[in-house]
């Protein structure tokens, strides 16, 4: 008899038998094999390796190596470090670490990057052109670590700090030509914030069924803004939904996400769209602003063994002001599993007025 797989992640086991001898019985956890609790002694920690081949229409081509560490039981430590160069010399440093069941109900996460990755700079809104920028070089640093308490009913709270740091090196036009003085002001600022989120999710990294909502502020006041602009409030919303259709082989993903600033933002704080996760098919940092909306909807497919497939539209709009051009974008993708947990990604987008290639790890959302 068939049976669909995705119906297996809401079967209970009731009973095990091997070669005719019952090792396992839900009503009974002393039956196993011999009549003895078997204490087969688990691995704590799994890991795999990955050679990184990207690209951006910003950057070009990225090469560089990733190493992931999984826990297998908890209370357990995650890992994982991406190490990145372009094809010009400059560098990307990406790790993540979290603590499972670091107290009762509490996890702990830490996220931090560093890159001196080349930045276009279009303007400032929705009205920007694609054939007139800037490129921006500096050294960048991100950190956000955060606690997270697991309540009931698939609820989660946390608090975090998000520290956003950025150093200018130089500025030249798109022909190559230095731009005389700072075009933007270096900045170290800290954001304090809390967020909820609920999440029925089957994997929240290879998603099949489930929502996942989360809404979060931050609050930077001027005294952790290197620049002392004022006081900046940020409010951001994101729901997401995956449902499988006929079979777990097709998945239909879709993601509404948005944010507001109250007050006025550094320019690290300041939203954009555009890259690899948002607007697939304009560049990175293409459209900025104070406040932006997002929607998404992808189509996944199973093609061959590890590989998969992917056809998306995504459409939204930020601004300073009011909401006025909506932007849309279309495209598709071809997904590598290296695991369960990790693989390769391959998006082709169609702006507008641009298109663009993005070669990445992990889902758009």
């Amino acid at each position: 008899m068939s049976q669909d797989a995705i119906q297996l992640y809401n079967t209970k086991v009731e009973q095990t038998f091997v070669n005719g001898e019952k090792v396992f019985d839900r009503n009974d956890s002393n039956v196993t094999a011999d009549n003895k609790v078997r204490k087969d002694k688990i691995k704590p920690y799994d890991h795999t390796f990955s050679p990184i081949f990207g690209y951006d229409p910003t950057v070009g081509f990225i090469f560089g190596a990733a190493a992931f560490v999984f826990p297998l039981q908890t209370p357990g430590h995650y890992f994982d470090i991406q190490m990145q160069a372009s094809a010009k010399g400059n560098i990307s440093l990406i790790g993540n670490y979290m603590r499972y069941g670091m107290l009762r109900n509490i996890d702990f996460k830490l996220s931090a990057t560093y890159t001196d990755f080349v930045q276009y700079h279009f303007g400032e809104g929705d009205s920007t052109k694609g054939d007139n920028y800037i490129q921006l070089f500096s050294n960048r640093f991100y950190a956000r670590p955060e606690f997270i308490l697991n309540l009931p009913d698939k609820f989660k709270l946390n608090l975090f700090v998000d520290y956003r740091g950025r150093k200018e090196i130089k500025t030249e036009s798109k022909n190559g030509e230095q731009i005389a003085g700072k075009i933007f002001p270096d900045e170290n600022t800290m954001a304090l914030g809390t967020g909820i989120s609920f999440d029925t999710r089957d994997n929240s990294f290879n998603t099949k069924k489930g929502f996942f909502v989360n809404a979060s502020i931050a609050y930077i006041p001027s005294s952790l803004n290197v620049q002392h602009v004022g006081d900046a409030t940020l409010i951001n919303g994101d729901v997401r939904y995956f449902h499988y259709l006929y079979s777990s082989k097709f998945v239909f993903a879709g993601r509404i996400s948005g944010g507001t600033t109250k007050g006025t933002s550094s320019y690290l704080f300041r939203y954009t769209l555009g890259g690899a996760n948002q607007l697939r098919g304009y560049y990175s940092n293409r459209f900025r602003g104070e406040k932006f909306y997002a929607m998404q909807a992808e189509l996944r497919f199973s093609l061959y063994g590890k590989f998969s497939g992917v056809g998306f539209v995504d459409a939204g709009d930020i601004t300073d002001n009011s909401f006025n051009k909506i932007k849309s974008t279309y495209g598709g993708g071809i997904r590598f599993s290296i695991r369960d947990n990790v693989s390769l990604r391959l998006d082709y987008g169609f702006g507008r007025d641009q298109n663009g290639l993005f070669f990445t790890f992990g889902e758009a959302f």
